[in-house]
C-alpha cells in the first residue's frame, strides 16, 4: 500500500524514511550548530581558532614577525613607563588595561583594541608605533579575554560599551586629552560599534584595520567559505545561544549600522587578499559612513596582515589622517561635534 505522487508510487518505508533523514539531517545540523556556538562564544576559544586554519598564509607572517620582533617588544615593554588599571564595565565585569605613558607629560592617547582571542599585550607593535608618536597608550584586555572578567566572548557588541567606559574613564582623568581609537580585526568591529554611541569629545579620531560589518555577515561568511556549511538552521541556533549566554540578538550587532550614527573621522583599513573579513566589507562600511572619512586598501595584504605586508606606508596614511584630527596638528578634521559622556 503506498501513495502515488505524479505517478511515481512511494511505499510506506519512503514515506518514513524521507521525515526520518530530514530530522536527522536537522540534528546534525543543529549539533553543530551548538558546538560552533560554544567555540565562537565561550572563553577558551582554541579549537574555534584552529577551524580558521593555523597554517594560513597571514599566520605564517605574523609567527615570523612574532618571532624576529618578541625579544624587541619585550625590552620595549618591561622598560617604557607603565601601570596596571581596571574599570568597572557597565554590567558589572572587572575589566583590565595596561597603560604606557610618556615620560614628558602628553595629552595624546591611543585606546589600542586587540583582536579575537587575544589580548592587550598581543598589540605591543602597534603599542610602541603609537608610543614613538607622542601618545600614551592603553591596551585594554576586552571582556572573556586576557585579565579581563567575563565567560563570554562579546564580538565587538558588548566590547563597544566597554571601550566608551575606557574612553569616559580617560577624558575625566585627563581632560584636556586628545584620544584615538585604534582596532583590529574583531577589535576593529569594536570601535566602529563604539563609535555609533555618545563618545566624549576628547576622541577625535577612529582607525580600523580589519573590521566586519556584522556578527552576522562574518557568521555567514565563514560558515559558507570555511566550514562549507548551511546558514540555516546554524546561524538560528547560534543567534538564540548568543542571546542566552551574551543577552544580545546577534542581528543588532552591526557595525554598518553603528557607522551611519558615527560623527567622528574614520580610517577604515584592509587587506585586499583577506579571505577571513573580505575586503567588500570594508568598501560597504565605507559607504555607510557619514563622518569624515578615508579607506586605505593594501591589494597584497590578507587578514589583519596590512601594517606587516606595507608598514611604512600603513604608519604614514595613520600618521597623517590622526594629526589631522588632532587640534594640534593640521586640523583637516579637527572640528567635529559630539556630545560628552
Amino acid at each position: 500500500m503506498g501513495k502515488e505522487f505524479k505517478g511515481i508510487k512511494i511505499g510506506p518505508a519512503c514515506l518514513v524514511a524521507g521525515p526520518c533523514l530530514v530530522g536527522g539531517a536537522m540534528a546534525f545540523l543543529i549539533g553543530k550548530a551548538f558546538r560552533y556556538a560554544g567555540m565562537i562564544f565561550k572563553r577558551d576559544t582554541g579549537n574555534f581558532i584552529e577551524t580558521l586554519g593555523a597554517e594560513t598564509p597571514e599566520m605564517a607572517i605574523l609567527n615570523d614577525e612574532k618571532e624576529r620582533m618578541g625579544e624587541e617588544l619585550s625590552k620595549w615593554s618591561k622598560e617604557a613607563p607603565s601601570k596596571e588599571t581596571w574599570m568597572d564595565s557597565h554590567d558589572g565585569l572587572a575589566l583590565h588595561a595596561r597603560a604606557f605613558i610618556q615620560e614628558e607629560r602628553s595629552a595624546k592617547w591611543a585606546i589600542v583594541v586587540h583582536g579575537y582571542a587575544g589580548s592587550g599585550l598581543d598589540m605591543l607593535k602597534v603599542a610602541k608605533r603609537f608610543y614613538g608618536m607622542g601618545f600614551n597608550v592603553l591596551l585594554p584586555d576586552l571582556r572573556g579575554h586576557g585579565e579581563s572578567e567575563g565567560v563570554c566572548v562579546g564580538m565587538g557588541w558588548h566590547d563597544r560599551m566597554d571601550i566608551l567606559g575606557w574612553a569616559c574613564e580617560t577624558a575625566r582623568n585627563e581632560p584636556d586629552s586628545e584620544i584615538a581609537l585604534y582596532g583590529l580585526s574583531m577589535g576593529a568591529a569594536a570601535v566602529l560599534m563604539a563609535s555609533g554611541e555618545e563618545l566624549p569629545e576628547n576622541v577625535k579620531c577612529v582607525v580600523e584595520d580589519s573590521g566586519y560589518t556584522s556578527v552576522v555577515d562574518e557568521f555567514s561568511h565563514h560558515l559558507k567559505e570555511t566550514l562549507h556549511l548551511p546558514k540555516f538552521p546554524i546561524l538560528n541556533t547560534v543567534g538564540a545561544f548568543c542571546s542566552i549566554w551574551n543577552g544580545f540578538s546577534i542581528a543588532e550587532a552591526s557595525a554598518v549600522s553603528q557607522i551611519r550614527k558615527c560623527k567622528t573621522p574614520t580610517l577604515f583599513i584592509h587587506g585586499g587578499m583577506d579571505t577571513l573579513v573580505p575586503a567588500e566589507m570594508a568598501f560597504e562600511l565605507y559607504e555607510a559612513a557619514r563622518c569624515p572619512k578615508e579607506i586605505f586598501i593594501v591589494p597584497e595584504a590578507g587578514h589583519g596582515v596590512s601594517e606587516s605586508v606595507a608598514r611604512d606606508a600603513y604608519w604614514a596614511r595613520v600618521k597623517r589622517f590622526i594629526e589631522g584630527c588632532l587640534e594640534g596638528g593640521n586640523g583637516i578634521w579637527a572640528q567635529t561635534e559630539k556630545a560628552g559622556c
